[in-house]
C-alpha cells in the first residue's frame, strides 16, 4: 500500500471519529455546546458560602444557567478612588452563564434580550443567594421583590456584562433585623428606665394607700348611715303601732289626757 493511500485512510478515520464524537456530545449534552451563552453578573454584600463555579442559577425555581466565576469586585474592576475601594472592599462579583431557550420562537437578539431583562428589573427582578439547609450548597435564585424596598446597588464601575441587581438573602435579612434590635436595646438608658419603674411603683403604692383610706372612711360613714336608718325605722314602727291603737290622735293632734281615778 502506498503512503498516499495510508494517509488517506488515516484522514478518513480521523474525520469520521470527529463526527462521531461531535454527535455524541450533541446527544449527551442536548446541544449545550452549540447554544449561545449570555453572560450576566451581579454583586453581593454578604458572604457567598456554599456557592461555587458551576452552581445552578434559577429563575423562580427554573434552571436558566450556572455560575461561571466568583471574585471580589476589587479584583475585577479598577475603582476611581481609595474611598471607592474601601466602600466596595467586601462586595463580591458573581459571573453567570445564562442559556437562552432553544425554542426558535423565543429567540431574540442581544439588544432585545437586554431590553427584556431591563423591564424585568424595573418590575423587581432581583438575585438572591439560597442555601440548602441539609446540603449547605448555595445557588443563585432569581425572584421578584418590591423594587422600592430593594433598590439596585449604586455602582462605582461600569459592568462588563449584563447587570442584574441583587437582594439580601433571607438569612442576611434576619441577621440584619436582629442587629438593629440589639442596637436599639443598647441605646436604651437602662438606669433611667429602672428609675422610672421605681417611681411608678412608688406612685402606685401611694395611690393604693389613699384608696384604702377612702374605702375605710366610706365603710364608717356607711355604718353610721345604716344605724340611723335602723333607729328611724324603729321610731316609725312605734308610731305606726301607736296610731293603730289610738287613731283619734290623728284628729286631736295630741295624746289623750289620763282620767283621774274616782274617789
Amino acid at each position: 500500500m502506498s503512503a498516499e493511500a495510508r494517509y488517506f485512510r488515516v484522514g478518513v478515520f480521523v474525520f469520521a471519529g470527529a463526527i462521531l464524537i461531535g454527535s455524541c456530545a450533541v446527544m449527551l449534552g442536548g446541544g449545550e455546546l452549540f447554544k449561545k451563552k449570555l453572560l450576566m453578573e451581579t454583586y453581593f454584600d454578604e458572604a457567598v458560602t456554599g456557592l461555587e463555579v458551576g452552581s445552578p442559577v434559577k429563575l423562580l425555581g427554573v434552571p436558566i444557567g450556572k455560575v461561571a466565576g466568583i471574585a471580589f469586585v476589587t479584583q475585577q474592576y479598577e475603582l476611581p478612588s481609595r474611598e471607592a475601594e474601601l466602600r466596595n472592599a467586601q462586595r463580591i462579583r458573581v459571573l453567570m452563564e445564562i442559556t437562552p431557550p432553544a425554542d426558535p420562537e423565543l429567540e431574540m437578539s442581544s439588544d432585545e434580550r437586554h431590553a427584556r431583562v431591563a423591564q424585568m428589573i424595573d418590575r423587581g427582578l432581583r438575585l438572591q443567594l439560597s442555601t440548602g439547609i441539609l446540603t449547605g450548597q448555595s445557588i443563585v435564585q432569581g425572584t421578584f421583590l418590591d423594587p422600592k424596598r430593594f433598590p439596585a446597588m449604586e455602582l462605582d464601575w461600569e459592568p462588563r456584562h449584563l447587570y442584574v441587581p441583587s437582594a439580601p438573602s433571607t438569612g442576611a435579612q434576619i441577621s440584619s433585623a436582629a442587629e438593629r434590635i440589639f442596637e436599639k436595646l443598647e441605646a436604651v438608658e437602662v438606669d433611667k428606665v429602672v428609675e422610672n419603674l421605681d417611681s411608678l411603683i412608688s406612685d402606685l403604692r401611694s395611690t393604693n394607700r389613699r384608696a384604702q383610706r377612702a374605702i375605710d372612711g366610706s365603710r364608717y360613714d356607711l355604718q353610721v348611715t345604716l344605724e340611723n336608718l335602723r333607729v328611724t325605722s324603729d321610731n316609725l314602727r312605734d308610731l305606726s303601732d301607736t296610731l293603730r291603737s289610738q287613731p283619734s290622735l290623728l284628729i286631736r293632734g295630741g295624746a289623750p289626757e289620763r282620767a283621774e281615778p274616782v274617789r
